[in-house]
Order: C-alpha cells, then sequence, then structure tokens
C-alpha cells in the first residue's frame, strides 16, 4: 500500500533516525527513511492518487492548523464516506484539529466564523501517540539550552502555573511567559451589510448610530448572532469600519472581517513607527504594508452598544462626547 508523506514529516523523520538508537522503538536501528514513501505535493490535495486507490496519508500540522497540508487534506476527507482520517495526540480546543477529533459522523463541522460548514462522512479515530514530553524532559530541555525565555503553551492553567513555577525556582536566568487566553481582538469590515452576518443589532438606533459614526477610529462592541456566537466561542466582539483607504479597500476586496490588533510582542509596548516595525518583524512576515504620512499614537476609541446605554471601554482618537451626542 502507498505511503505518502509531507516535506515536514520527511524532516521530522531524520531527527528520529539520528537517535533510532536512543529512542524508544520496537526494532531497535529501525530507520523510518528505509520505509518506501511518496512526498506529498500540493497539486495532491485535489488531483492526488491516493483519491483513486487504497493509501496512506502522513501530514502535518498534527493539530490540523489551518493553511496546513494535514488541514486542507482533512477538510476533503471529512466529506468522502470510504475515507478515514486518525488523530494520533493532543490537539488544543482551540485548534480545527479538535474540532474533528470530536467531530460526530453526519454531522457539520464548522471552522470559523465565516465557514458554511463541512458535512462529516469519513470515519475519525483517535489514538493516543503523543509526541510531548512530560515534565521532567521539559525541565531538561531548559538545563541543555539554557534560553533566556520559556513561553508556554500547552496543557491546563493548573499544569502551566506548576511548571512555570518549577522553571524560575530552579533556574533563576529565565523568564517564563505564558500568552494570554481568550485575549479579544477588533475585527475590521467594510459595510454595514457585512456587519449584520455576524451581530444583532438591539434597534433601529443602534444602526443609525452606527451609520453616522463610521468609517472613523471608532471600534464598538456588539452582540454576535446565535451562528457566530456559537463558531466563536463568545457572545460579543468589537467592530470597526476603518477610514485608511488601504484598509477600506482590502475589506471590500475580501468581503470578510479582518483582525486589528497591536504589533509587539509579549510582555512589550506596542510598536506605531514603520520602520521599527520593519527591523522587528521583517524576517517573520510575508509582507508589511505602511503609509509614508505622518503616523498617530492614538489608539481607537471602543464604546459598548450590547446594551441599551452606549458605555465608554478605551477613550482614543474621537472622543467619547462627540459620540454620545450622535446618539441621542
Amino acid at each position: 500500500m502507498p505511503v505518502y508523506v509531507s516535506p515536514m514529516t520527511k524532516l521530522i523523520n531524520k531527527v528520529y533516525d539520528r537517535y533510532n538508537y536512543t529512542v524508544r522503538r520496537i526494532e531497535d536501528g529501525l530507520k523510518l527513511s528505509h520505509i518506501e514513501t511518496i512526498e506529498l505535493r500540493r497539486e495532491d490535495i485535489e488531483k492526488g492518487e491516493f483519491y483513486k486507490h487504497s493509501s496512506v496519508i502522513l501530514a502535518t500540522s498534527g493539530m490540523m492548523i489551518e493553511r496546513t497540508m494535514s488541514f486542507r487534506l482533512a477538510k476533503r476527507f471529512l466529506q468522502r464516506k470510504n475515507f478515514g482520517i486518525a488523530v494520533c495526540g493532543y490537539c488544543d480546543p482551540d485548534m480545527p484539529g479538535f474540532k474533528i477529533k470530536n467531530a460526530k459522523r453526519f454531522n457539520k463541522i464548522y471552522f470559523n466564523y465565516l465557514d458554511s460548514g463541512t458535512d462529516v462522512y469519513c470515519r475519525i479515530e483517535n489514538f493516543k501517540f503523543t509526541a510531548h514530553s512530560d515534565r521532567h524532559g521539559l525541565l531538561k530541555i531548559v538545563e541543555k539550552l539554557k534560553p533566556g525565555k520559556v513561553i508556554l503553551l500547552h496543557g491546563s492553567e493548573n499544569a502551566i502555573g506548576e511548571l512555570g513555577k518549577e522553571i524560575v525556582t530552579k533556574f533563576k536566568d529565565v523568564k517564563v511567559l505564558v500568552p494570554e487566553k481568550g485575549k479579544k481582538y477588533i475585527l475590521l469590515i467594510d459595510s454595514i451589510d457585512t456587519l449584520s452576518k455576524y451581530v444583532e443589532l438591539n434597534s433601529e438606533k443602534h444602526l443609525d448610530f452606527l451609520l453616522s459614526i463610521w468609517p472613523n477610529p471608532v471600534s464598538v462592541v456588539l452582540n454576535l448572532n446565535k451562528k457566530t456566537s456559537s463558531i466563536l466561542k463568545t457572545s460579543t466582539v468589537a467592530f470597526r469600519i476603518p477610514n485608511h483607504r488601504f484598509c477600506q479597500k482590502l475589506t471590500t476586496e475580501l468581503h470578510m472581517p479582518i483582525i486589528s490588533t497591536s504589533v509587539n510582542r509579549s510582555d512589550s509596548s506596542p510598536i506605531s513607527h514603520p520602520e521599527i516595525i520593519r527591523q522587528e518583524f521583517s524576517s517573520e512576515v510575508s509582507a508589511i504594508f505602511y503609509s509614508n504620512k505622518k503616523y498617530y499614537e492614538k489608539a481607537s476609541t471602543i464604546i459598548d452598544l450590547t446594551g441599551n446605554d452606549l458605555v465608554l471601554v478605551r477613550d482614543g482618537k474621537i472622543k467619547f462626547g462627540e459620540l454620545a451626542k450622535k446618539y441621542k
């Protein structure tokens, strides 16, 4: 039976082969590179030979993060009755892999708030072949590498807290960072029509108010409709129609919300100067767009419109008093 592997899988196999006598294996000295495989190509996602005959496909990422090969393949496999998906380890609850891992046959999966849904017809099985280290193994890595910072991502809050405490106690020069869970972002949209797909407005007064203040640097927290709320696992989100020409064109072309967030690393202040952003992040992102016009340090004003009254969440470029006058 043909075995297809993604490029990342081949690289991981090389690492395992390098230590094939020191890691736990049923057959000591077995090299994974000795197993005949076929490398997956991007075009195989839609037209692979494995759609025509029985095959085994090993693809990363294991959590099936969006836009990875495993995610793209899974979306197609889910809809085929004669296919199966094996999830072989832990999946973060926020990852697509978690939804697939827990999916029921003949139900629908929604991967994000814009998704129309994917029907589940294939067989799904879960296996505990986790590649995660235990606490002792993680501490040994810190001891050997002597990093300046350790970022803890996986696990329960208690487990992360205990491990973080042990790291800073044993290694005085190491800083432990834990990314904030549930952090909310502002969604940029192109029009009220687009907004209406995701929210429930309380009254015509609210609609008139939004029409009067946008486009502008004013973000408004609104109640989500049932469908969007169930997908995002939250009841409210802040939206904004930007008054920046580039952002307007981008949102209009995409016909979907864009996440707006500050530019900074964890525990660091936001960066707003284009040159500093370029120096700090140019090697880590696909593209950076900026304007030669004067930049402003002032953030957008955030107001809450989930109830009947207008509530100030964060003061910004547009004064709350000006907005309150438009709301009356």
